[in-house]
């Protein structure tokens, strides 16, 4: 069972942290999340457990649910961190998945290759193609196009489109 979440609303210089959350080997974790923070000064962390200068950071609203992908990740931790100022609903996961991983090979122009493993899952935000966790522009304008052929609905195309102008702002450290 899932349960970090900061109070709501929450308060001024609050700094919590949730316990790890573990897949089981040879699974990589993403995580379904929403939160509406002071954008650029309230944050929500989720961290590699193993490795805690490893993260994502992500600030301001995702306008509901969003699937925040860590590739590569077998356990996640949680941490929320606001500043002395301005305050908002907050953060609230809602679930961890867990999908296998898969190994890829690429070359380089020196004609070397190196191995790295990135998870596989399928992608559960409607419009947003694989490798997942990072949404296009060219998904945005398919997944409009859905929307106008009455494919997809509005609330998925808007959720797709804040997923993708979150991760331009906030991209991963």
């Amino acid at each position: 069972m899932i349960s970090f979440q900061t109070p709501h609303d929450y308060t001024n210089n609050l700094d919590c942290f949730s316990g790890v959350y573990t897949c089981p080997a040879g699974y990589v974790a993403m995580v379904s999340a929403r939160y509406d923070t002071e954008p650029y000064y309230d944050f929500f962390y989720v961290y590699d457990a193993a490795n805690s200068s490893s993260y994502s950071r992500w600030s301001g609203n995702s306008s509901g649910f969003v699937w925040i992908a860590s590739p590569g990740t077998q356990a996640v931790k949680f941490r929320f961190l606001s500043d002395h100022s301005q305050t908002r609903w907050g953060v609230e996961v809602e679930r961890i998945d867990c999908y296998p991983t898969v190994s890829t090979t690429t070359s380089s122009s020196t004609s070397s290759s190196t191995t790295t493993t990135t998870g596989l899952w399928p992608c559960k935000m409607p419009g947003n193609s694989p490798p997942c966790g990072e949404v296009m522009l060219m998904e945005i304008v398919e997944a409009i196009n859905a929307w106008t052929l009455d494919t997809m609905t509005l609330s998925d195309v808007i959720r797709l489109i804040n997923s993708w102008t979150d991760s331009e702002k906030y991209p991963p450290d």
